[in-house]
This record gives C-alpha cells, structure tokens and sequence, in this order.
C-alpha cells in the first residue's frame, strides 16, 4: 500500500514531462533543420613568401536550431581542402636555371559554431558567423621540377604543421523552398584563420579559404509550414 502510494507522485510528474515535450514540440514547428552543402573553395595560406590563390573543396553536414523565426544556431563537421600554389625557381650551375612551382594540400575535419539570421517569408536571405575548429588529417606539398618531375613532401608526418587550427567563418547566401520541409541554400563562406599553424620557422602561416556552397536542407517537425504562402 505504501509503495504504491509513494510511485503515484512519480508517474504524475513523469506524464506531466511528457506532455510538456509533446507540446512544445507541436507548438515550435520547424525548430531543428538537417542538411548537406559542398561546393568550390578559394584558397591561400597567409605567409610571406610567394604564393597564389588555388581551388579546393568543402563539404559537410549542418544542424541547425531554430530559435524563432529569424535567429538561428547553426553547426556540424565539413571536410575543408585548404592550402595554396607557390611559384620559384632555383639557379644549379648559372645560367641554367630550372623553373618549379608547389601545391600546398591541407586536409581538414571542421567544426563551427555560428549565429545565423534570416529575413524573408519565403525564399530567405541570411548571414552566418562565428568561430570554428579544424583538425589536420593530411597535409602534403607537391613539387613539380621543370614541368617534368615531380616530389611530394608529407608535411604532417615531417612535423611542420600543428595539428589544429581556430578561426572564424562568415557567410552570405539564399534560401529557396521546394516543399514546406526541404529547402534549397546557396552560400559564399569565408573563412580566416588566427592561429599560427606553423610548428616552428621564423615567419607564421594562417590560413584563408572563400567557398561556394550548394545545400539541401530538411526541416523537423509537426506543421513545416514557415516557407508556405498561400495560393489563389
């Protein structure tokens, strides 16, 4: 008798939860979003010797929470291909000299943290910021001697790079419904680098990447219909 007198205050207070998530649930369409993106990337390393933009690559899943209609918290993990092109040449026996140029290839994993916010009713624009954390999972340099040859250097098994880079990203872009729950983004996404990722050397390396995103995204929830206008 006393035992089951004692579990009614627990059952009670466990159906009342229940009911409360039940309810914000219904009442807060829409307030999770999944979604993919990937796109081409302008790349470059901030240092001083010679070097010049390149292409390269992002991709990546996103979550995102919609606090109300406008303001959003978005993250997720993208695989950034970073680095950049150097140009010299070096003098064997003067005056013959051989001409060589290098591809500097950092593979990154990439975890942001960014406040975002939208305007519009039905294809929306929005803008995006804050900061991220890389891991460095590969980084190579390949030379190519004379338009011939060419080396390739592992600069992360060599111990030239350190292993994680912090910076911020900042982006620009559109969001086109197809259906109440998925939705079409394109977005230019900046990234800069603040940490020196350069182990040891006299001069530091940070660095930068410019990428055009194309992402499909689905939105949780009962009732999706925020994007939805009517028709007459």
């Amino acid at each position: 008798m006393t035992k089951s007198t004692s579990m009614k205050p627990i059952k009670c207070i466990a159906l009342s939860l229940l009911l409360s998530l039940t309810a914000i649930s219904s009442a807060q369409p829409g307030k999770f979003e999944i979604g993919v993106d990937a796109g081409p990337s302008v790349r470059d390393l901030w240092f001083p010797d010679a070097s010049s933009p390149f292409i390269g690559l992002s991709s990546g899943l996103s979550f995102q929470y919609n606090v109300n209609r406008i303001f959003s918290i978005k993250t997720g993990i993208s695989y950034d291909l970073k680095g950049t092109t150097s140009n010299s040449g070096v003098y064997i026996i003067p005056p013959i000299f051989i001409a060589s140029s290098g591809i500097v290839n950092l593979h990154y994993l990439t975890l942001p943290v960014m406040a975002k916010a939208s305007f519009g009713r039905r294809i929306k624009f929005f803008i995006d910021a804050g900061p991220y954390l890389s891991v460095l999972v590969e980084a190579n340099e390949r030379y190519i001697e004379a338009g011939i040859n060419s080396t390739t250097v592992n600069l992360y098994k060599h111990g030239d790079l350190k292993p994680i880079d912090v910076g911020i990203q900042a982006g620009v872009g559109i969001t086109i419904p197809i259906k109440p729950q998925f939705e079409f983004s394109f977005e230019d996404r900046n990234s800069i680098g603040l940490l020196n990722i350069r182990q040891s050397g006299y001069a530091e390396i940070k660095t930068f990447s410019s990428s055009f995103l194309l992402g499909f995204n689905y939105r949780f929830g009962k009732g999706n219909n925020t994007n939805k206008t009517s028709h007459t």
